[in-house]
């Protein structure tokens, strides 16, 4: 619904066709919709005719009621005259004038729009028909259209169209001349028209010459006149005796001398007819033989009589001491204000309208002393029936009035831009309406007392809505609320908030039920989520709060207390794969003290923070170790001691859930770890104190020594180099403590590869080794000058080699098991040499032996010794020799 659209279709229809007039509803609907973006509202139709409309305005740039034509045609000459016309009377600023105010054109539908002043007591035609005049009556009337005219004509400009539907009465009481032709292009009135086309109101010799000037407005004011006083020329018979000037078959005696006067301005020939000024002339000299003076208790009267009696046109002062009145001026009959008059009241109030036996009745205008102003219809001087109220406030009231309220259908508009469309009773809003909030929301439903009351809609600005029980302008009882985020409340409501029970359905599919309290929810309730999870229990402020149950959609299960929709206090935490925690939670996390069970048995009981173990506490492994130290976020983080349930000991720094940093691991056995650690392990510098006494001190990687270290033998022995996996590996020193020194290679823990080994008795050795053996090539320095150069095998000379003799005799052959062994040669002091072969260090089997003289030695040895052979001297001569 448009707040500013009084008028349905169905209403409009029903006034065209009791216009009978061809235009459509629709053009109607689209000229409201159109002076709407002007700023101008349109509060009711008062006439059409074929080619326009004249509609009832409200200007909500100034809050004035004004009047505004519509001219409907694509006639460019018609709009053009139209125009021309207007513009010329926009000068005139005359009471008798009707006033011009602007034109408006919609290029879209092509309609002239003509804004002038609005005039509540309507036309002279209406007027005429209400109730007869009186001379004093008639005499204002001519008076005030005179007085209009001559403003006309001074501007020299001919209305060329009086009549008494183009002559208004204003809200002074004095008449208007309107019109300028616009009736004839918008063909509102054609009563006033004879089947031959001539006009009842302008001279027939000129209508029928088409000579239309200035003494022709004159002939139409004494048409008028005669009208007034009731003479009947409206047939074509008296049509024709005006026309030739023929006013012998008029006849009045009771207004014979202001018949004589409009017989002077209709006269046949223009420049014979009473001049304007003259007319007034006259008319006042028969007003002042009108005015009659009486006195009586009620003040002083001065006016027209009849039979002593007040009866016509008059004033009538009152004294200052009479409880009511002040000063009446206006219409009498038979001694009672009847017909049009102004009253002004001693408690400041004014009223202009209608009068009957006293009484305000009719139209009229009554403006209180408080600023307000009442336009609209009286009954026995009451507001009755249709009206408009306009408050000082700027609020403004249109609609039915019953004994003197607002009563029936009415709309209030107010300043601050709100609206009520509905029932009126004892001008209170009552029954059926609708509020129009000047922020865009909208209420549709019942009233009582001047207030929301019953069953209503609430239709809120942002796409909320309320349906549901008000009381005293709130939501009140049962209602559904729609939020705009589409949400939506069922339940209570006090005083415009959810109080009581309910239900709030969430738009995300999650789902309340429970207490209210000041629009919040607050006591006992479920919320539902979408996701599956529950909350049971406590709310206040919207919050879950206090203590509760909430069921996780993961069937995680927390009985506790809450806070502000979190888990805050002491609470215990079941967890679906059978873990629990209790203890204190804070900001929906556990925070504080507490205990958490694990499903296979491990525990931790100590400090919690944002949901993870962080504090110092105790944890209890399945296995039965038990580490007791500091946590961060939910690891064995800083200083702690891990007890083994083997009987391990470790007390130092953790990291990341593991041993890190520095500390001491104390083995069951006795044995020792004494030093840095990472990621569990020894890891980097450390002492490992062996069970017997064995000490390491150096580098370890991941529990094992390597690195650079040194090894302390119980036994005296040091080892000072390379490991690598828990031994020796790589290069290093072995210092024994019978004062030996191994320098060279090792691998695997043992000697391996190519070192020096120095010997207690002095003896060096310079090879290869392996596996803690002399084996491969090697030179064995003796103490005692000696010298071996060759292979080894399980630390002993073995294989090929040479043996220097400290003496200067030399073996180099064949070793085995440390002794000269197998073929060899052996070079002697004395330059003998022994070619052949040799067991356990001495010459034994076949052989050679080269004598420095020349002669030889061949045959069988035995432990050193010739057994059997030949001698070859050195001159060839042969000798057999044999030992046994």
């Amino acid at each position: 619904m448009d707040i500013f659209d009084p008028l349905s279709e169905q209403s409009i229809k029903q006034f065209l066709e009791s216009k009978k007039s061809q235009i459509y509803s629709k053009t109607i609907l689209k000229a409201i919709d159109f002076l709407k973006t002007k700023q101008y509202l349109v509060q009711k139709l008062i006439n059409c005719g074929e080619f326009g409309l004249v509609f009832q305005v409200l200007d909500t740039s100034n809050n004035n009621v004004v009047a505004i034509k519509q001219l409907i045609t694509q006639d460019k000459a018609s709009l053009n005259e139209v125009q021309k016309e207007f513009n010329n009377f926009k000068q005139f600023n005359h009471q008798n004038v009707n006033k011009c105010h602007t034109q408006i054109y919609d290029d879209v539908n092509e309609s002239l729009f003509l804004v002038s002043e609005f005039c509540t007591f309507g036309d002279l035609s209406t007027y005429l028909q209400q109730q007869e005049l009186t001379k004093g009556e008639i005499i204002k009337i001519m008076k005030n259209l005179i007085q209009g005219m001559i403003e006309i004509h001074s501007k020299n400009l001919i209305h060329s169209d009086i009549k008494p539907q183009n002559i208004l009465i204003g809200n002074n009481l004095n008449l208007q001349i309107c019109g300028f032709g616009l009736s004839k292009l918008l063909s509102l009135d054609k009563s006033q028209t004879l089947d031959n086309g001539l006009t009842y109101f302008y001279s027939p010799l000129e209508q029928d010459e088409g000579n239309i000037k200035l003494e022709s407005d004159i002939y139409s004011l004494g048409s008028i006149l005669l009208q007034l006083c009731r003479v009947d020329f409206c047939n074509y018979q008296s049509i024709l005796n005006l026309k030739n000037g023929n006013f012998e078959h008029i006849k009045s005696p009771e207004f014979e001398d202001l018949l004589q006067i409009a017989f002077k301005m209709m006269h046949k020939d223009p420049e014979q007819r009473l001049k304007l000024i003259d007319s007034i002339d006259q008319l006042d000299s028969i007003s002042i033989i009108l005015q009659n003076n009486i006195q009586n208790i009620d003040g002083q009267y001065q006016g027209e009589l009849q039979n002593n009696i007040r009866h016509g046109l008059g004033t009538q002062i009152y004294n200052q001491s009479h409880e009511l009145n002040i000063s009446y001026y206006g219409s009498w009959r038979n001694d009672q204000k009847e017909g049009l008059g102004c009253q002004s009241f001693k408690n400041g109030n004014s009223y202009v309208g209608w009068w009957k036996s006293n009484q305000m009745h009719g139209k009229g205008i009554l403006s209180y002393s408080n600023g307000n102003r009442y336009e609209g219809e009286f009954i026995n001087d009451k507001r009755e029936g249709y009206g408009i109220l306009y408050y000082s406030n700027g609020n403004r009231y249109e609609g039915n009035f019953k004994n003197g309220f607002a009563d029936g259908k009415g709309t209030l508009i107010c300043a601050n831009g709100e609206l009520h469309k509905g029932q009126y009773k004892y001008s209170k809003r009552n029954g059926q309406g609708i509020l129009l909030y000047s922020n865009g929301s909208r209420y549709e439903g019942e009233f009582k007392d001047d207030k929301i009351n019953g069953i209503g809609i609430l239709y809120y600005n942002d796409g909320a809505k309320y349906e549901g029980e008000f009381q005293n302008g709130f939501a009140h009882g049962q209602g559904t609320l729609l939020m705009a985020n589409k949400d939506k409340y069922v339940g209570e409501f006090i005083n415009n908030k959810r109080e009581g029970m309910g239900i709030l359905y969430y738009f995300d599919g999650n789902r309340y039920e429970g207490d209210f309290k000041d629009d919040k929810k607050d006591g006992k309730g479920i919320l539902y989520y979408s996701s599956g999870a529950k909350y049971e229990g406590e709310f206040k402020n919207g919050f879950a709060h206090g203590k509760g149950t909430f069921l996780k959609s993961n069937k995680d299960k927390y009985i506790g207390e809450f806070i502000k929709n979190k888990k805050e206090g002491m609470g215990i935490l079941y967890y679906y794969d059978g873990n629990r925690y209790e203890g204190d939670f804070k900001n929906n996390k556990r925070d504080g003290k507490g205990i958490l069970n694990y499903s296979d048995g491990a525990k931790y009981e100590g400090e919690f923070k944002n949901g993870v173990a962080h504090g110092k506490g105790t944890f209890f492994h399945t296995n039965k170790d038990r580490y007791v130290g500091e946590f961060i976020k939910d690891k064995k983080e800083g200083m702690g001691i891990l007890y083994y349930f083997d009987g391990k000991k470790y007390e130092g720094d953790f990291k990341n859930n593991k041993k890190d940093g520095k500390g001491i691991l104390n083995y069951s056995d006795g044995a020792k770890y004494e030093g840095e650690f990472k990621n569990g392990v020894a890891h980097g510098k450390g002492t490992f104190f062996h069970t017997n006494k064995d000490r390491y001190v150096g580098e370890f990687i991941k529990n094992k020594k390597e690195g650079i270290g040194i090894f302390y033998d119980f036994d005296g022995n040091r080892y000072e180099g390379d490991f690598k996996d828990n031994k020796r590996d790589g290069k290093g020193i072995i210092y024994y403590s019978n004062g030996a020194k191994y320098e060279g290679e090792f691998k695997n823990g043992l000697v391996h590869g190519k070192g020096t080994l120095f010997m207690a008795n002095k003896d060096k050795y310079v090879g290869e080794f392996i596996n803690g053996k002399k084996e491969g090539m090697g030179i064995f320095y003796y103490f005692d000058g000696n010298e071996y150069k060759g292979e080894f095998k399980d630390n002993q000379r073995d294989g090929k080699g040479i043996l220097y003799y400290s003496n200067g005799a030399k073996y180099e052959g064949e070793f085995k098991n440390g002794f000269a062994h197998g073929k060899g040669i052996f070079l002697m002091i004395n330059k003998d040499k022994y070619v052949g072969e040799f067991v356990n260090s001495k010459r034994e089997g076949q052989g050679i032996i080269y004598y420095n003289n020349g002669s030889r030695f061949e045959g069988e040895f035995k432990n050193d010794e010739k057994i059997k052979g030949q001698i070859i001297n050195n001159d060839g001569s042969i000798k057999l020799f044999c030992s046994y």
